[in-house]
């Protein structure tokens, strides 16, 4: 999680990476690799001073209630933000 600061999400597409989105305080990133535990399907580059929250390495299955809570929380900000991505590409379609 961003506490301070600015980044962007980017993704190498050839010779060339492309900006997926700009990140600002209070917003996540992340989430996907904590849940399927796959790669990084995409990068995050500070682009202003920038502090966040690292949880690398925490063990949630130490804490079921506090690994309850938290992938409740990864499910609601991916349906914002694939409910967001919809209605993106609907309005661009219009």
């Amino acid at each position: 999680m961003f506490i301070a600061g600015e980044a962007v999400v980017e993704k190498r597409s050839g010779e060339t990476r492309q900006i997926l989105s700009t990140m600002k305080p209070g917003q996540t990133f992340g989430e996907m690799a904590i849940v399927d535990q796959l790669p990084r399907s995409a990068r995050v580059r500070s682009v202003t001073n920038t502090l966040s929250l690292n949880l690398k390495g925490v063990r949630l299955e130490s804490s079921p209630e506090v690994a309850m809570v938290i992938y409740r929380n990864l499910a609601v900000m991916q349906t914002m933000r694939l409910r967001a991505a919809n209605e993106a590409m609907t309005s661009r379609s219009n």
